[in-house]
């Protein structure tokens, strides 16, 4: 477009993020091509309604925390306003899921009951001050992948630990299962005070066959 004599005045950039042992520089950036909802098929050019991104402009790579962001340019500013309202709309479920996780989720009959009382005076709409669960217990833990270059997949199992001994950046460990291809996928845990936690990206596995356990790459909490 740049080189072009009817250049578009009107584009919108969209942030892709992965691991940074996925793409590592600028170089395997610009030579990636990412698929949007490719969500059933055998392969993207089978799925409808699958949106193809090609024109990447610059990638931020951050290797020691295996964390990687893509920044792709589009013309299709249709697209762009879809992601912006499917964003916010996540956004706002993430909240009222936190809020209702402590009693639909745990199992602990002290961490129910704690909330039970509060959780009964709230409408359906009304909202009560966040709460996270305690340090040590499992916690909920949902991947989204398309393990092996297949569509959309959604495994969920729990948090058995973490690592925060980096100022402001955590690392988890959970036994959420997940295949090759999996890698840079979005791990999603409550945590935090504002709704789920969604800055850290699959990044491996470790342990036996028996007890796999993976990993997280390192993100901040939100």
């Amino acid at each position: 477009c740049m080189n072009s004599p009817t250049q578009k005045t009107e584009f919108a950039r969209i942030d892709i993020r992965t691991a940074a042992h996925v793409v590592y520089d600028g170089h395997e950036g610009a030579r990636t091509t990412c698929h949007l909802f490719y969500d059933k098929g055998q392969s993207p050019e089978k799925c409808e309604g699958v949106v193809k991104l090609t024109d990447n402009e610059y990638v931020i790579i951050d290797a020691d925390n295996d964390s990687c962001s893509m920044i792709y340019t589009t013309h299709d500013l249709e697209l762009a306003e879809k992601l912006e309202k499917m964003t916010i709309l996540c956004r706002h479920l993430a909240d009222r899921l936190t809020h209702k996780y402590p009693s639909a989720i745990s199992g602990n009959p002290r961490f129910n009951s704690r909330n039970s009382d509060a959780n009964s005076e709230q409408s359906k709409d009304t909202l009560s001050p966040c709460q996270s669960a305690p340090d040590g217990w499992d916690k909920l833990t949902i991947i989204v992948s398309h393990p092996h270059g297949c569509s959309k997949q959604v495994s969920v199992g729990c948090c058995t630990g973490k690592d925060d001994k980096q100022a402001y950046l955590t690392k988890y460990i959970y036994n959420t299962p997940t295949c090759p291809g999996s890698s840079g996928s979005p791990v999603l845990l409550l945590e935090g005070v504002w709704g789920w936690s969604c800055d850290h990206a699959h990044s491996g596995g470790d342990g036996t066959e028996e007890k796999q356990l993976n990993f997280s790459s390192s993100g901040v909490i939100f």
